[in-house]
């Protein structure tokens, strides 16, 4: 492809070398010669996206030679780094750095933040609620309960942990002091452009890209003096050395000074951020880990945001993870008092010698330009799609069951050859510790602040719901067991299948509702975020059932689970049974003469495992099973 560009260039530099006295120099002075240079100002879209993921020096050269929208990168500049009296100049002196921050730079902040957007990556000012996840397995020989076994971990407090040597190295510090920290994740959302939603590019790419651009520009340079001191390309009639050579000098220096206060302008942007950067290493002795993003269904600002689930492929891993955090200097002030007048004054000397020129460097500038901006937005071009998202397909449908839905998720690709033994109690183990991470903990575990994200109650479906429980189960253990009486610990047992195939391997989840200390004026306490992951992995299996799911015009999935009426079954018997037997198991549940029950018949195998993920229909006086 570059190739067939530089082909593209270089014949229409040299096309016409003798035509000395054609009308094309006419015509390009009033139309090629004028184009160039002022198309060259504008295109303020492509120059802020390009300026907003920058974060290199060869970045900001890449953007320097062959340069389109200067006067946007003179705003921007002015705007993230000028003097006030230079932000008023060009009318941003209202704006707030919030503003700025989010329009121009890689940083995020408690008032700047990513979040994905159908597709897209939207930079908004709020503070938003994302989980930035690692998974990393277990070794063998690593103790401790499940929890603390379940492998997931915000990604700030396992990257904090390797860097002080409490975690297998499966990442490394790639840049900064070993003493620098990452800071807690609600003060420096993740950024998702540079890990998620751009494709990582091979350092390679970047550096063909960087000389082809050199090559082009210098070669511009080079026909402008050939053109004018050999070939006589120049407008004035007068032969005197004055008149030959103040275009072509005009020209080199210009373009010159005017690529270099670029390079400082886009240069200044980006050095208001430092990116903290961790590769990953590889090796049978460092681990594995997996990355994961999750974003629940939340509106920031006036816009509302849909559910969003990212999870790394283990064939296409990420090799570096990057954080950017805002570091201004106050002395980037007084460098945009020299980039600025520096690209304005080279702009004016390179417009003035393509004036005293032929048509034909000014054709070749404008191709050049052209050129490199089509280089320029190919760069970045491999980014996030619209299916990516592992939620991409029911945003509705999983609103408040995202921690479930991931759970099912990660499950399904780590635990391919699990037994089912094992299967629900990790699938367990995964959701509790979702709920953990979210904020939601029993008083007796101790976490950090660093080590989870407080998630309001609203945002996870069934955690009143599992609160009110826990609550109701301690009041019960207080009036049943008098303080007089020894206090033991209180299991609950809850059989638990992996469907939609249940066999007796299954077995049950505990739910221990501990005694309070003798020497303590503490009540009965209960894990209410185990009760939170029963709650919610049992309720997205039904909602998630393929018998239940249909699918919009607009390829989204729903789920008509809540419109199924639930029936709970207080009493059973056989047809022939007594019905006495029947009403005195009412009486006992909800007491005498209060609830009129309803009866119906339906048809089970004696040897078959029945359960709410079984749906019926009423056919009849006989309700049959729907498979």
């Amino acid at each position: 492809m570059v190739s067939s560009h530089l082909f593209f260039v270089w014949p229409l530099a040299f096309v016409g070398v003798n035509a000395a006295d054609d009308s094309l120099s006419d015509f390009s002075n009033d139309l090629a010669t004028d184009l160039g240079p002022l198309l060259a100002l504008f295109g303020e879209p492509m120059t802020k996206q390009y300026l907003s993921e920058s974060t290199t020096y060869l970045d900001y050269f890449i953007f320097a030679v062959g340069p389109i929208g200067i006067l946007t990168a003179i705003v921007s500049a002015i705007g993230v780094c000028g003097h006030s009296s230079l932000r008023a100049f060009v009318g941003r002196s209202q704006e707030g750095n919030g503003i700025i921050e989010a329009e121009l730079c890689t940083s995020m902040s408690r008032d700047v933040c990513e979040l994905l957007n159908r597709g897209g990556i939207t930079r908004a000012l709020g503070r938003p609620k994302i989980l930035e996840l690692v998974y990393s397995p277990p070794s063998g020989n690593q103790t401790g309960s499940a929890l603390e076994n379940s492998g997931i971990h915000l990604l700030r407090d396992y990257l904090t942990n390797i860097q002080h040597g409490r975690s297998r190295r499966s990442w490394r510090r790639a840049n900064g002091s070993f003493w620098d920290t990452l800071g807690p994740a609600a003060l420096n959302p993740p950024n998702l452009s540079l890990n998620v939603g751009i494709v990582q590019q091979g350092g390679w790419k970047y550096v063909s890209v960087a000389l082809v651009e050199f090559l082009l520009q210098a070669g511009v340079l080079v026909l402008a003096g050939v053109g004018v001191w050999v070939l006589g390309w120049n407008l004035s009639e007068r032969d005197d050395s004055a008149s030959r050579n103040y275009a072509p000098t005009m020209f080199i220096v210009g373009t010159t000074v005017m690529c270099s206060g670029l390079w400082a302008c886009a240069a200044l942007i980006g050095q208001t951020t430092v990116e903290k950067k961790y590769k990953r290493q590889t090796g049978d002795q460092t681990g594995s880990s997996q990355l994961i993003w999750l974003q629940p269904s939340q509106v920031i600002g006036d816009q509302s945001f849909d559910p969003f689930a990212f999870l790394e492929n283990p064939d296409e891993p990420l090799h570096t993870w990057t954080s950017s955090k805002k570091n201004l200097d106050d002395r980037f002030e007084r460098y945009t008092f020299l980039a600025v007048p520096a690209v304005l004054i080279g702009y004016i000397m390179h417009f003035i010698g393509l004036r005293g020129m032929k048509a034909w460097v000014s054709l070749a500038q404008l191709g050049t330009t052209f050129v490199m901006s089509l280089l320029r937005g190919l760069l970045p071009m491999q980014r996030l799609g619209k299916n990516d998202s592992e939620l991409a397909d029911k945003p509705e449908m999983v609103v408040g069951y995202e921690l479930d839905c991931l759970a099912f998720k990660l499950i399904n690709s780590v635990s391919t050859s699990t037994p089912k033994k094992r299967y629900y109690r990790q699938l367990l183990s995964f959701r509790v510790q979702l709920a953990r991470l979210t904020g939601h903990f029993s008083s007796f575990d101790n976490m950090a602040d660093e080590e989870f994200q407080r998630w309001a109650d609203s945002y996870v479906e069934v955690r009143e719901k599992a609160k009110s429980v826990a609550t109701a189960l301690c009041a019960a253990a207080e009036i049943l067991f008098h303080k007089d009486q020894p206090r033991n610990d209180v299991v609950f047992s809850i059989p638990a299948f992996v469907i939609p195939n249940p066999s007796p391997e299954d077995s049950n989840i505990n739910i221990v509702i501990k005694a309070p200390d003798n020497s303590s004026v503490g009540g009965w306490t209960v894990d209410s975020s185990r009760i939170e992951a029963i709650l919610g992995l049992a309720t997205w299996s039904l909602i998630s059932d393929e018998r239940v799911i249909s699918e919009q015009e607009s390829n989204f999935k729903v789920s008509f689970a809540k419109n199924i009426n639930t029936w709970r079954i207080v009493s059973a018997t056989n047809e022939e049974g007594p019905e006495a037997i029947i009403q005195t198991e009412v009486h006992l549940w909800f007491g005498p003469n209060t609830v009129q029950p309803e009866k119906s018949k339906i048809r089970v195998d004696s040897n078959g495992f029945y359960s709410l993920h079984d749906i019926w229909d009423r056919h009849g006086i006989m309700d049959q099973q729907i498979p």
